[in-house]
């Protein structure tokens, strides 16, 4: 019989959980033992598969265009395949209508049997179940964290944790003594009316380290990225819960609230959106860069 092998994990950043490679061990065993010969490996990795997922699953995909009749579909758990019975229905007659089997946890089950049937849909609630269960507790968790102030979002260029010794869990945030002079003085000069332009290239050539999320192909600093960092309200301690302030946060601000608001005025005024001159002639000018110095290409 061919076998199919499926793996997925949506995140285990505490280790409790089997990675993608512990999974397709696991099910290549299962084959060896049922002398299977596994013709495909497909594999989504750190993506969720419950109602409230928003990745694309690839490998997913395929299922539909790799199945044929009497192959066996092996993953480690039904929760591998969905947490969502609507998804669990399309699998299920899927592999139904193509005589498809389907094993999970070491047992083998035919969707086109009633008894199998039964059974895979009961794993599937429980499969549901234990996503929504989940992620009411990270709800319950995001709406404790915003009354005690703790930040709500991800770490600001700018600031470091503070971590709990004890629960490992983050309290808040301080100033990192490196970082939070660079968004102070990119706010100053914003201020000032210094274009975001000037400052990029100014912070580039003094060789000040960009974020990660900052940086063009060459590690420069990027105006555009650098425009959206500045105009986090969490610089002005400000707490933003799905793209709201909520409140206020229990981390030192760098800016006052009053200065967070002139930057936004600034930076969202219509005016700042100028004509770069005539059209090009050229499809690459303005676009391309010049992989040695970094300056546009005309």
């Amino acid at each position: 019989m061919r076998a199919v092998i499926y793996t997925r994990v949506s995140s285990d950043s505490a280790g409790r959980g089997r990675s993608v490679s512990e999974q397709e061990a696991d099910c290549r065993e299962i084959c060896d033992r049922e002398g299977w010969d596994v013709a495909e490996v497909l594999t989504d990795n750190d993506i969720g598969a419950s109602r409230h997922s928003v990745k694309d699953r690839p490998a997913y995909r395929r299922l539909s265009e790799v199945l044929a009749k009497g192959d066996v579909l092996v993953m480690w758990e039904a929760s591998r395949a969905q947490r969502d019975m609507k998804a669990y229905v399309e699998l299920r007659d899927l592999c139904a209508e193509r005589g498809v089997f389907w094993s999970y946890s070491g047992r083998l089950y035919d969707p086109s049997r009633g008894d199998d049937r039964f059974s895979t849909g009961l794993d599937a609630l429980l499969a549901e179940k234990e996503a929504e269960q989940t992620r009411e507790r990270v709800l319950r968790a995001k709406r404790s964290a915003a009354l005690a102030g703790r930040p709500l979002t991800s770490l600001s260029y700018g600031y470091r944790r503070v971590i709990n010794m004890r629960t490992g869990a983050t309290e808040g945030w301080v100033h990192d003594e490196s970082e939070a002079p660079i968004v102070r003085e990119m706010c100053d000069r914003v201020l000032d009316a210094e274009s975001l332009w000037a400052i990029a290239r100014d912070f580039t050539d003094r060789e000040i380290p960009a974020p990660s999320n900052q940086r063009n192909a060459w590690g420069s600093w990027h105006p555009q990225t650098m425009r959206t960092m500045i105009l986090r309200p969490a610089y002005a301690g400000l707490m933003v819960h799905k793209k709201k302030v909520v409140g206020k946060g229990n981390w030192e601000p760098i800016i006052s609230e009053a200065e967070h608001q002139r930057i936004v005025a600034i930076l969202t005024n219509p005016a700042r959106i100028t004509s770069r001159g005539h059209e090009p002639k050229h499809l690459l000018t303005g676009i391309a860069t010049c992989g040695v110095c970094g300056g546009g290409v005309r």
